[in-house]
């Protein structure tokens, strides 16, 4: 008989667990409670969610349709020049903070230019301001986006993306650092640290400091990564745009030459560090959690990633129309996870498991998402879109493969199947039916 843990873990599959982490309140993003135009079939209750591991909802959780740009009206005005007042929604866990960059696009989510950055300490506080360029184009209905990467808890990135209209200059186009990525590529590379908050390569000329963080700061290099973390884009009202490879490539986003030190400059504080987990060596001190204070450039080093397993999503809420921003200035609360609940739950075959994955369509956005997660071929995890929590070891006489915890084959060799197992073993999505835990018939 499966063990309690394994029975634990696959009832896990049929149920949501609830917290929630963070969102933007106004501007409101696309398909967000709090904005009163957006229709309730619409409504993401789980906007606090970050975006899910693979990638499949990079950007703006995949709600930046030609549609939702046809359809809806922008829920704000952002004024060249002058500072716009952002508000998160109360109640959310700040995982202690981390950073944030704030950003532009004009051709509806493809490609984003930072206009601001925070680096440490965001989002502490519920109310931020954020530099809008001097030089910022004119435009109706462009995408402002908020990007978040957790100093403690799972390794996500959360973004939100709201409509907005842009009084700015007459220029047609607008230079500045390309969008930071990490924890959402395909190939699982570009993971954050846990505890050590992002020390963005290229900021930006807008950029402030929190949590002990400074200009002097080495720069965060994610070993291994795919994605080049260090350019410089040109987007275009028209919806064009360009891009090129490091920090000092551009002389609109990089002051002159003075602009944060490239990943690869010899005079940057920099070590390569790969992925592990023992990062006790690693850990940056992360000091005070006051206001970010405002400063110009920031220098580099390299960090690696862990796994940690503290996860939940968010409830449904009823929706509100309250999208103006308010005087409020209290942080989020700390993160914490709720235990699961006992239930019995059938052992699924390596063949159903394989028919099940393969058949599976894509996920809708709004959907609850749980899986299993092979750590070994003795060891598994349940995840969601908001990270993974440890369960142990399977019960005796089973191995996880393929997402799934399957039997044995009688009189086979364990050591050799469970050697097949960890060859094969992929992270694999289960979509929760209603009424349907997978393996149960």
């Amino acid at each position: 008989m499966p063990s309690l843990r394994n029975a634990l873990a696959l009832a896990a599959l049929g149920a949501g667990l609830v917290q929630a982490h963070m969102q933007l309140q106004y501007p409101p993003p696309i398909n967000s409670k709090y904005d009163p135009q957006t229709p309730e079939a619409d409504i993401d209750y789980s906007m606090t969610s970050p975006l899910l591991p693979n990638g499949s909802n990079y950007p703006c959780k995949g709600y930046n349709t030609p549609e939702a740009y046809s359809t809806l009206k922008p829920v704000a005005t952002l004024k060249a020049g002058t500072d716009f007042e952002i508000e998160f929604a109360p109640g959310g866990a700040n995982h202690g903070g981390g950073s944030c960059q704030f950003s532009i696009s004009y051709d509806q989510g493809k490609t984003f230019a930072v206009i601001h950055s925070i680096i440490g300490g965001c989002p502490l506080e519920l109310n931020y301001s954020v530099p809008i360029p001097s030089n910022l184009p004119s435009a109706t209905s462009a995408t402002f986006a908020w990007t978040w990467f957790n100093e403690i808890g799972n390794r996500e990135e959360y973004m939100n993306c709201a409509i907005v209209d842009i009084e700015g200059s007459n220029d047609t186009t607008f230079t500045g650092p390309g969008l930071y990525r990490a924890n959402t590529l395909p190939d699982g590379t570009c993971i954050t640290i846990q505890n050590v908050d992002v020390v963005f390569p290229n900021p930006g000329p807008s950029v402030a400091y929190g949590n002990s963080y400074s200009s002097s700061s080495p720069v965060t290099k994610l070993e291994p990564c795919s994605y080049n973390e260090d350019t410089t884009v040109t987007i275009s009202t028209s919806g064009s745009s360009s891009s090129a490879s490091g920090s000092n490539s551009s002389s609109a986003a990089a002051t002159a030459s003075s602009s944060s030190s490239a990943v690869s400059s010899s005079s940057s504080p920099s070590t390569s560090a790969s992925n592990t987990s023992d990062t006790g060596a690693q850990l940056a001190a992360t000091g005070s959690s006051s206001a970010p204070t405002s400063s110009s450039t920031a220098p580099a080093t390299s960090d690696a990633s862990t796994a940690s397993a503290q996860y939940t999503t968010s409830s449904p809420a009823s929706p509100t129309a309250a999208i103006d921003p308010s005087t409020s200035s209290s942080s989020g609360t700390s993160h914490r996870a709720h235990e699961h609940g006992a239930s019995s739950a059938g052992v699924t075959t390596a063949a159903t498991a394989a028919a099940a994955s393969s058949a599976l369509p894509s996920t809708p956005p709004n959907s609850a998402v749980l899986w299993i997660n092979c750590t070994s071929p003795t060891t598994f995890s349940i995840c969601d879109a908001s990270g993974c929590t440890d369960f142990g070891s399977v019960s005796a006489g089973t191995t996880c493969v393929n997402g799934a915890i399957v039997a044995l084959p009688i009189g086979a060799n364990a050591t050799a199947a469970a050697s097949s197992a960890a060859a094969s073993a992929r992270m694999t999505k289960v979509r929760r039916a209603e009424g349907h835990v997978p393996g149960r018939h």
